[in-house]
């Protein structure tokens, strides 16, 4: 009985034990900046002067590092690793800093990472490019290398497009680091300027950060990009498109410059939307405007409803259909514009465990209701514009057209075709009459 009470003893210190080495490790990944700044700041001089001695030039482009040396936010937590970028203009010294013998004397580990297989590779990058340079002193970094594109912004690809990610990250001690990690993700950021930080005491004197910080740092919260799949779109012309008619090719003109216009009014405004049901759908599969589609459908969540988008709708052209619902429940708004083209723009309302948009049928107030699982918002360039889109955009269209997604439907019924809809009630006639129709 005493041997068998020990050893129960000995195998509850153990897993105790085990479970301070697994906090220590997760503590060790997770920076109260309060304590561990001194440290950061070391290796980010350490990296900044290695790399500055072959021409070399590093900027800190990590959100939450930025928003404390602005706000000088002690208390602030954030996650290692801690992101700073170059210029692809400089990958020729890349390889000079890799193996440069002052990294090991400084006890720097360093492993590049190369875009072999991305996700998307369709805007002009070759494969084998490198994408970033990860590095440990006494915290992670990634270093990611930036590549101009057309459109005024800037790229990074993802670490796991390296076909040897995992055994890579296992050479760096952190238990967060691994090749699925949300941490990773291609991304894009609108061109800035650099300028010289030199608010923090003495040190950081050379390193570069963005010139307008406050935007940038609002910026980087939300710079995940996703590509259209173009290898896809191709497939699906090739099985199923036709030869568009003058028709088809001015509506799609025309709802482009709709969507355009909308772009423009709700950027004035600061309301975040995306593209969501048919054009979606035309974005996911054909990255292109669906051309029998009869309008444009965007999103917007609830909480941003703002009672000035009416207004500036109208100010702009766009004449106000329909009114339905009400902001805290089912709410869509149609406008027309001069050409005769509709926008739809459905609000979403999150639950426990889904997020979901409302439909009203205009002769009876009959509810319909669309369900949704939550997401996130993405970046992409859709017909040439810059758009969110949800960014687990494939688990969007399946619950919205179910599995067969892929397979173009040309008779479509709002009220029963989604594979996502469900009845919602009535609407009590006074509020069918005064609330609905407000047009």
């Amino acid at each position: 009985m005493i041997r068998k009470r020990k050893c129960l003893y000995y195998f509850i210190i153990g897993w105790f034990c085990f479970a301070i080495y697994l906090f220590c490790l997760d503590y060790k990944d997770s920076v109260v900046l309060k304590f561990y700044l001194p440290l950061i700041i070391f290796d980010i001089e350490v990296i900044n002067e290695i790399s500055r001695n072959i021409g070399l030039e590093v900027f800190i482009i990590d959100g939450q590092l930025l928003q404390f040396l602005h706000y000088q936010n002690q208390s602030l937590k954030f996650e290692t690793p801690i992101i700073l970028g170059i210029d692809s203009k400089f990958l020729d010294k890349l390889q000079s800093l890799l193996t440069s013998e002052i990294l090991k004397m400084n006890n720097v580990k360093a492993e590049l990472f190369y875009n072999e297989k991305p996700l998307m590779n369709n805007f002009g990058f070759k494969l084998d490019l490198p994408s970033a340079l990860l590095l440990q002193r006494n915290y992670v970094y990634i270093i990611y290398i930036l590549y101009p594109r057309e459109d005024n912004t800037w790229w990074y690809g993802n670490l796991a497009s390296d076909r040897e990610c995992s055994v890579k990250l296992e050479k760096f001690n952190s238990i967060r680091l691994h090749c699925d990690s949300s941490l990773f993700h291609e991304s894009l950021l609108n061109k800035f300027e650099f300028t010289v930080f030199d608010h923090y005491q003495t040190v950081l004197s050379h390193i570069l950060i963005p010139k307008d910080e406050i935007n940038f740092i609002a910026q980087s919260k939300s710079a995940k990009f996703i590509e259209c799949n173009y290898s896809r779109a191709e497939i699906f012309k090739k099985k199923y498109a036709e030869k568009p008619t003058s028709g088809a090719l001015r509506f799609k003109h025309k709802a482009w410059k709709l969507l355009s216009k909308t772009k423009t009014i709700l950027d004035l405004l600061s309301v975040p939307f995306w593209i969501s049901s048919g054009t979606c759908l035309g974005f996911f599969r054909e990255c292109d405007i669906i051309p029998y589609s009869k309008d444009v459908d965007i999103g917007i969540n609830a909480q941003d409803y703002d009672e000035r988008i009416i207004l500036h709708m109208e100010a702009h052209g766009l004449i106000l259909k329909h009114w339905f619902g009400q902001p805290n429940d089912s709410l869509e708004l149609s406008f027309i514009d001069n050409r005769g083209v509709k926008l739809d723009i459905f609000f979403f309302y999150e639950e426990n465990n889904h997020i979901w948009n409302g439909g009203t049928q205009l002769r009876t107030g009959k509810k319909f209701k669309y369900i949704f699982p939550k997401f996130n918002l993405c970046w992409t360039f859709f017909c040439g514009l810059k758009l969110r889109i949800p960014c687990e955009i494939e688990s969007y269209i399946v619950a919205n057209y179910g599995n067969n997604w892929f397979i173009p439907i040309y008779e479509w019924d709002w009220k029963s075709s989604p594979s996502n809809v469900v009845p919602n009630g009535f609407w009590p006639s006074s509020v069918h009459k005064n609330h609905l129709l407000k047009v």
